[in-house]
């Protein structure tokens, strides 16, 4: 980029020579030669007509000059922001990448965001289907469950604790959806998920 940039600079500066030099054959070898340099790259410099090399004029110079610096420096600045742009768009896809690979589970651990409290005596002991209801039979000194169907962990003070009595629950549950369950203890520790599979 900056070579080209450096080129395009020593082309203009070679045309501002050559109109200060005023020799007809310089104007006329320049033109050709900057009319094949850049006639792909500025349209405006193909536009000029070469049908006979003799019509050049000192104009025709002077015109490939202001294209060569307006267009010219355009055309690179815009494939300069172009190139900072894709970059711009793989780093971010890079980040959003390992976001995505920190934050989804792996598929041998059954947590998402949270470590199961390993110090609970609460414990899932059996969950049933039964007339489109699960039963949960837990041991230990669980105080209440959370039974959702996203897998984020749900806070302690989440509006989808409901009390369990007697170490056993009933919930209502869609059978065509995946549900997700936690029970939280006496001491607030919440328990690992545990996956409940559509049917």
């Amino acid at each position: 980029m900056i070579n080209k940039l450096n080129e395009l600079d020593l082309d203009i500066k070679r045309c501002e020579i050559v109109l200060k030099e005023n020799n007809y054959l310089d104007i006329v070898i320049a033109i050709e030669e900057l009319h094949d340099k850049y006639k792909n790259t500025i349209d405006s410099i193909s536009n000029i007509s070469r049908d006979v090399v003799w019509n050049y004029s000192k104009k025709d110079i002077e015109n490939i000059q202001n294209y060569l610096k307006i267009t010219g420096r355009l055309k690179m600045k815009n494939n300069n922001s172009t190139f900072i742009v894709l970059g711009g768009i793989f780093i971010l896809s890079v980040f959003s990448f390992i976001v995505a690979k920190n934050i989804l589970p792996d598929s041998d651990n059954n947590q998402y965001y949270a470590k199961p409290n390993e110090n609970m005596i609460a414990k899932i002991e059996s969950i049933t289907k039964e007339n489109n209801k699960l039963i949960i039979t837990t041991t230990g000194d669980p105080t209440e469950y959370c039974l959702k169907t996203t897998k984020s962990v749900p806070s302690i003070d989440s509006l989808c604790w409901n009390k369990i009595e007697n170490n056993k629950v009933e919930s209502n549950y869609f059978t065509y959806k995946k549900y997700y369950l936690w029970i939280k203890d006496s001491d607030n520790r919440i328990s690992g998920r545990t996956i409940i599979e559509k049917e």
